[in-house]
């Protein structure tokens, strides 16, 4: 019996893909429905902190051990549930060590997983994954410079078995998503007062609650379009 894929997208940061969690979150129904293909995180803002518990850099990003402990044995949980293939997004776990991305890959035991990552060239390397996952399952999207985001979200799609041109992109990901470019223990090494430190890990924190929240709107609003629907044949 051939193996269940799971497809993770890891970054790196800052290479245009940032904005894939996000869209997948927002298009999980759409695109189980369509491929069978499950996205078992349940918001951006989880697959964050799966992230960052993975890599061990909570603290950095303002979360206490407790409060990301178990985020990713609760995704790989929900992604070993049925039969279907999975998908993820998490440009933060490009910077994983050897040993933190097998640890992760410890989670998706039993599937075939398939590493993607979003270059700019198509000689970008990331060493500590490549040892884990043999060249037939390593795919690189090359980002253009002009409609970056599309084309991203379109070669990702046609990877994972989904028409990504059917599924529209919000232009509110990029600004309510979680920081992901420079690491934010990079960003406090050169803020000298500690009380302006709080705020910036306070603000990450707040970016991360409000990505849950507007992907919650959006799948509500969502369900309500389709009650009117569904009220407006009736009637």
């Amino acid at each position: 019996m051939a193996k269940r894929k799971a497809y993770l997208h890891i970054g790196p940061p800052r290479t245009g893909g940032g904005f894939l969690d996000s869209a997948l979150t927002e298009h999980a129904d759409e695109i189980e429905a369509a491929t069978g293909v499950r996205h078992p995180a349940i918001s951006a803002e989880e697959m964050f902190r799966a992230a960052i518990e993975m890599t061990r850099d909570h603290r950095a990003w303002g979360y206490q051990r407790r409060e990301v402990e178990g985020a990713w044995a609760e995704i790989c949980r929900r992604a070993r549930k049925g039969a279907a293939d999975v998908v993820f997004s998490q440009e933060l776990l490009a910077t994983c060590t050897a040993a933190q991305v097998d640890l992760l890959l410890d989670g998706l035991a039993g599937f075939e997983v398939h590493v993607v990552v979003t270059a700019r060239e198509r000689g970008d390397v990331l060493d500590a994954w490549k040892h884990a996952i043999g060249p037939e399952r390593w795919h690189a999207v090359v980002v253009p410079d002009v409609d970056a985001e599309q084309a991203v979200w379109t070669a990702f799609g046609e990877l994972v078995g989904f028409d990504a041109t059917e599924l529209p992109l919000d232009a509110g990901w990029r600004a309510t998503r979680p920081m992901t470019g420079r690491p934010q223990a990079e960003l406090l090494e050169v803020i000298s007062a500690g009380a302006v430190a709080d705020v910036v890990a306070e603000v990450t924190r707040l970016r991360a609650h409000n990505q849950a929240l507007a992907e919650r709107n959006a799948k509500l609003e969502r369900k309500r379009k389709k009650l009117k629907k569904k009220l407006a044949a009736v009637g």
